[in-house]
């Protein structure tokens, strides 16, 4: 019997029933990811002392310092005063777009947004270990999937969407040496093509009775809300720039975190052809969507994960920081499949990673994984027809 539709691990152990259902999903089904920003950020307990791009709360307070002047000014109006106790950078550029007479607060305001994302990213990541390390063992643990998987599933390309800007993703591919495809094609000139996310790399020297064998270790990256790196040139198309044109008077080509954005990713052609592509790849039959670093709160992107949960049936499993996190995200999207941390623990994306390595590298029937394994939710659904029987 379960309480609460609510599977607890008992005596620290995970099933090998559950053990098992993880590990198919991993192997055996069309696998795909989903990025926030809690993955390109990481913190035990400070917000302080972090590495990696700073989350939406540090940037409304990052701008505060560096325009004060206009903050203090903001902050005299009534509609205002809220948003300075939540310190929601949405929020804020959201109530500048309604008022005509705050364009230039608001242009000052994108801009020193931008600016500050683009200095973080001339960091090196190497000064972030912690980060360089989620995204290194994240990748690693792909490429041994890839390699490993179902002979149904081997021709299945993984597929990363983000919403997130940086280009740590990037950067650590290529320093694995895998193959990736981020939606631009050329070489001299690198244009949007989201036609090639349906292509993939075939080892020409594995030639046998005339069949191309695929390259395995080959993943798509799905930037949802745009790139640091992309811009529009004076033709008005997408292009990527390489990572060295990057600097503090650039313009890059991203979705601003406002209301607006929702019009955005609905109505431009090139982020609509991106939101296409993620509804169409997760609509597939046997598909899988794993999310991590993200309290969901975009609505365009939630919508598409509701409909492809109620129509196909795709499994979304969400991996929460907390569980605070888990009974925000739960009171709205019940239906999904949710782990978090017992007691009133913080759990990383990195830990998360090395939770789901030690899943996938263990033999299927071994049960003791660690001792502070999380729970494990199941959506209600499935506890009702369990109590049932």
């Amino acid at each position: 019997m379960f309480n609460n539709h609510q599977l607890e691990c008992s005596n620290n152990k995970i099933s090998k029933d559950l053990s098992f259902h993880l590990r198919t999903i991993l192997l055996n089904t069309k696998l795909n990811f989903l990025l926030g920003a809690g993955f390109s950020f990481w913190s035990e307990d400070s917000l302080e002392k972090y590495q990696g791009f700073p989350i939406m709360k540090l940037i409304f307070q990052t701008i505060n310092r560096n325009q004060d002047k206009i903050f203090k000014k903001l902050q005299e109006k009534e509609e205002f005063k809220r948003i300075f106790e939540t310190e929601n950078i949405e929020d804020l550029l959201t109530q500048l777009e309604k008022d005509i007479s705050f364009k230039n607060e608001k242009e000052i305001i994108e801009k020193e947004f931008k600016k500050i994302l683009i200095i973080k990213q001339q960091e090196k990541l190497e000064k972030f270990p912690k980060v360089w390390e989620t995204y290194a063992k994240f990748y690693d643990l792909l490429k041994y999937i890839t390699l490993n998987v179902n002979e149904n599933s081997k021709n299945n390309t993984i597929n990363i969407f983000t919403t997130n800007y940086d280009l740590y993703s990037e950067m650590v591919l290529e320093e694995k040496g895998i193959k990736y495809y981020s939606g631009f094609s050329g070489f001299f000139l690198r244009k949007f093509n989201s036609s090639y996310y349906d292509y993939g790399y075939y080892e020409s020297t594995k030639l046998v009775n005339y069949n191309f064998y695929r390259k395995r270790d080959y993943i798509n990256l799905i930037k949802l809300h745009g790139s640091l790196s992309w811009s529009l040139n004076e033709n008005g198309e997408l292009i990527e720039l390489p990572f060295f044109y990057l600097n503090n008077d650039l313009n890059p080509a991203i979705v601003l975190p406002s209301f607006k954005k929702y019009s955005k990713v609905t109505y431009e052609n090139y982020y609509f052809e991106l939101q296409f592509y993620f509804k169409q790849t997760i609509f597939l039959h046997n598909s899988s969507l794993l999310v991590f670093g993200t309290q969901m709160g975009d609505l365009h992107i939630n919508k598409i994960l509701e409909d492809a949960y109620s129509i196909k049936g795709t499994n979304i499993i969400v991996f929460c920081r907390n569980q605070q996190e888990y009974k925000t995200i739960e009171k709205k999207y019940s239906n999904f499949l949710y782990f978090y941390p017992k007691y009133d623990e913080n759990w990383t994306c990195l830990q998360w990673i090395l939770f789901l390595c030690e899943v996938i590298y263990i033999d299927k029937d071994l049960d003791i994984i660690r001792d502070n394994f999380p729970n494990f939710i199941k959506n209600k659904a499935e506890i009702n027809d369990e109590i049932d029987k």
